[in-house]
């Protein structure tokens, strides 16, 4: 109790206690020359229930960070997103065409060469009973690999093909299959052969070599060996086309030099 000159004698409440009492600075702090606590510290030594939240920070804005065209904000949009994978295949498409045209015209595989597209056209001219022809070549069959290199020595009785490495000299390569039809009792008149099977077995020779035939060295020609008229009656229909090279000489067809061609 204390005498008030104003003639109150109430009691005088008691002051609260101050939050910074418990602020303490250290001698660092104090003889860096800080005039006042940070921050950082001053929330530090506030009860928890009085810290200020932090505040929010802005978020980017387009201004602030423009965006590239190829990271803007519709990018990633299924229908931009598809339209990139269409293009991606086109492009894909056009260079395995590409590719494919070079290895085509390097070792064609296509219908013609293979046989893949259909049987000749039927023969409408037939043997007599005594047409003569040769017989059937044996030791080839439609799994022989095309670029097959071989020989047909002339002493058997009944020729066979010699297979050998095209590395060695050969005369004959196996360029590709034709498929003929027809009835087992109409074996086809010699005009057949060549009017319709040699001429297409020098297409496939073409196709084979990427050249086309005035281009080709004078010692090469496209033949053909065809069924027989017995193996016709059992049903063998294969025409075996091939490039015959005389005198005979090792290497594919496909690599021999072009420097001597047919005359025009």
């Amino acid at each position: 109790m204390r005498s008030d000159p104003g003639g109150s004698n109430e009691s005088e409440p008691a002051s609260e206690p101050d939050e910074f009492d418990s602020l303490v600075l250290d001698d660092d702090f104090v003889s860096a020359g800080i005039p006042e606590a940070s921050l950082e510290p001053h929330e530090r030594a506030l009860p928890p229930t009085m810290r200020p939240r932090p505040a929010k920070r802005p978020q980017p804005t387009e201004a602030d960070h423009p965006l590239r065209g190829w990271a803007d904000a519709g990018f990633g949009h299924p229908g931009r997103v598809r339209s990139v994978g269409i293009a991606l295949i086109v492009v894909m498409v056009m260079v395995a065409s590409v590719v494919l045209t070079g290895l085509l015209h390097i070792a064609p595989l296509g219908a013609a060469a293979t046989g893949a597209g259909g049987p000749l056209p039927p023969a409408t001219d037939f043997a007599a009973a005594d047409d003569t022809f040769p017989p059937r070549l044996a030791g080839l069959t439609r799994s022989t690999p095309l670029g097959t290199c071989f020989d047909v020595p002339a002493t058997a009785d009944v020729p066979r093909a010699s297979v050998t490495p095209c590395a060695n000299p050969h005369r004959y390569e196996l360029v590709a299959f034709e498929q003929l039809t027809g009835r087992a009792d109409q074996y086809p008149a010699a005009s057949y052969w060549t009017g319709v099977v040699y001429p297409q077995c020098r297409l496939d020779l073409a196709r084979y070599l990427g050249r086309a035939s005035d281009q080709w060295p004078v010692t090469l020609t496209a033949s053909a060996f065809t069924p027989s008229r017995e193996s016709w009656v059992q049903g063998d229909r294969t025409v075996y086309c091939v490039a015959d090279r005389q005198p005979s000489v090792g290497g594919s067809v496909r690599y021999a030099g072009t420097a001597t061609v047919h005359s025009a």
